[in-house]
């Protein structure tokens, strides 16, 4: 039986041997393998070394892919993280890393008529990318202007001032990132839609911190589209995060040849092009995976296929690097979280995953861990869904504590009304509550601008009702939760809040001219009644669990990763 699979590599190496004069092992290279067109993924071998160079990974490679020849599976691609030695093994195995001359693809040394795509990691290009914008401060894009890493910060600090988020998930974490380098989500949540709908928000608003934010946001949203792209895992996504399949073959590879120029006209402050720069690597990185996918899609989807074998989608995200950060946090598990095993430890965690005793990552690793059935993934988890889960309100979570309600205030408190009406209307059993939830707003509304700015056709539209005690209970909230203090004054303040708001508004007049208060109950149990409680109630869930938050962040002091790394696991960092 015939297989296609990608290999991974990372870590060090420097002898073949193993005596006593030898120097002692102080790194690991490890190889990895996943099927492309199957769902396994299995380390295939390690070696204990000293240091590394390109030539020795190179023949290790090398003899890598022909044992697995052997076994009958064919190597289609090679993931490396952007060192300097893995691209001189690249370079020794064939591949061409001039930009005006890119080749990403090396010949097989069992099959010369197949050949090896080049992968450079997303997530490591991503990072590097990220760092090469706050080093240089301003990044030129051709034909727009000047990208600078100021109107990140502005974003922040204009979110701080006023409170609330505008849909991202900025932090001072993603600000000052350098003891947390390691982390994906710091970098790909700057580059991410959010932000750049964020800025573009603000610069449509007048802000003159943001009047000249365009080629900022055209480079956040460029490089956000292609993480997508290259980081897909199934054919069932949304928009850029679905899988490459024939439907929609032509307007990936379309645009991924588009993002590529895009890369190469990049320039620094001074105008010369990033990738003649010595911050080339991501520009470089990123054209080289490009080419790979384009190479692997032609030849997999619209082709022949490779040894007989053709996909109907590709999912770019079994090329990635993070089936090897998931072995790796197993290994540290099983060592007691230590980042720094003997070479026994290695080898017994690494005997011990072949063993299948279901060892699993922590969540809290560096990548996010895919579900599925192989020994490197950890066990379904089947228990009942809550009313309001982690994830669901860590997508929303925008209100924090002001005195007042400004226009930005105001557009955030719609938006996340929307949600609140997303969440009620399958609880809610009665049609014409149902109805008087969702309405038509006026587009010409200020209130509305930042939610028409973030549709792309699948946000609801909450009624003006909806959208006046929403407001309503922002202004109390603000009132009864102190500055200094806000953990300690939201313990019970569900039914004091509500109480205001229903005494703040006409609910005879609220929803309009519609008789539903007149045909249901009269008093407490009146369905407009309710339904006011209930919008109130869930708003405040969300308000709460952000008050929560930022108080957690604003008490977790200094992160000591990186730069005190023996502490770091005795501060549960």
């Amino acid at each position: 039986m015939c297989d296609v699979l990608n290999v991974w590599c990372t870590g060090a190496c420097s002898g073949p041997l193993d005596g006593d004069s030898q120097p002692q092992a102080t790194k690991a290279l490890v190889v990895v393998g996943v099927g492309i067109n199957g769902y396994w993924r299995l380390p295939l071998a390690y070696y204990l070394t000293d240091g590394t160079n390109a030539e020795l990974q190179h023949s290790l490679l090398l003899a890598v892919i022909c044992k697995l020849w052997e076994a009958c599976c064919v190597v289609v691609s090679v993931t490396f993280d952007g060192l300097a030695a893995n691209q001189k093994t690249l370079q020794l195995l064939g591949c061409n890393f001039d930009p005006q001359n890119l080749t990403s693809v090396f010949p097989h040394p069992e099959c010369p008529s197949v050949s090896v795509a080049a992968i450079f990691d997303p997530c490591h290009m991503m990072k590097l990318a990220r760092n090469t914008l706050n080093e240089y401060q301003i990044i030129v894009v051709p034909g727009l202007g000047k990208a600078k890493w100021q109107r990140v910060e502005f974003l922040h600090s204009k979110q701080n001032v006023e409170g609330l988020t505008l849909a991202n998930k900025l932090t001072e974490a993603h600000l000052k990132f350098k003891t947390q380098k390691m982390k994906v989500r710091l970098a790909v949540q700057v580059f991410s839609s959010s932000t750049a709908r964020a800025l573009e928000y603000l610069r449509l608003s007048g802000c003159p911190e943001f009047k000249d934010s365009l080629p900022t946001e055209v480079l956040l949203s460029k490089l956000d589209k292609l993480f997508d792209i290259l980081n897909s895992r199934s054919c069932y996504g949304k928009g850029y995060k679905a899988a490459i399949t024939y439907a929609n073959m032509s307007m990936r590879l379309a645009f991924l040849r588009e993002c590529k120029e895009f890369l190469l006209q990049l320039q620094d402050s001074t105008g010369q092009l990033l990738v003649n720069t010595k911050r080339r690597t991501f520009v470089v990185g990123l054209c080289v995976t490009i080419d790979s996918v384009v190479y692997l899609t032609e030849q997999l989807l619209a082709g022949c296929g490779i040894n007989d074998v053709k996909l109907k989608y590709l999912a770019t995200y079994k090329l990635s690097q993070d089936q090897i950060e998931t072995l790796f946090s197993v290994i540290r598990r099983r060592g007691g979280w230590s980042n720094n095993p003997t070479c026994l430890q290695f080898s017994f965690a690494y005997r011990a995953l072949l063993s299948h005793i279901g060892v699993v990552a922590t969540e809290n690793a560096n990548v996010q861990i895919a579900a599925s059935g192989d020994i490197l993934a950890g066990p379904d988890d089947h228990s009942e869904e809550p009313m309001f889960t982690d994830q669901v309100l860590n997508e929303h979570s925008y209100a924090s504590y002001l005195p007042a309600l400004t226009t930005y205030v105001e557009n955030v408190c719609c938006y996340v009304a929307g949600f609140v009406v997303r969440r009620l209307l399958p609880r809610v059993k009665c049609a014409e509550c149902r109805a008087l939830l969702v309405g038509v707003p006026d587009v010409d509304t200020s209130n509305y601008c930042f939610l028409q700015l973030k549709n792309n056709g699948g946000l609801i539209k909450p009624s003006n009702a909806v959208v006046t005690i929403v407001h309503k209970a922002e202004k109390h909230l603000r009132a009864y939760v102190p500055v200094d203090k806000p953990v300690h004054a939201i313990s019970r303040l569900g039914e004091k809040i509500e109480r205001a708001v229903l005494s703040d508004v006409d609910c005879c007049k609220l929803f309009g001219s519609t008789d539903h208060m007149l045909d249901t109950a009269i008093g407490i149990d009146n369905h407009i009644f309710t339904l006011v409680r209930h919008i109130v109630r869930f708003f405040l869930a969300i308000r709460k669990f952000h008050i929560v938050k930022s108080w957690n962040i604003a008490q977790k002091g200094v992160s000591v990763r990186q730069s005190m790394t023996k502490l770091v696991l005795f501060k549960n960092q």
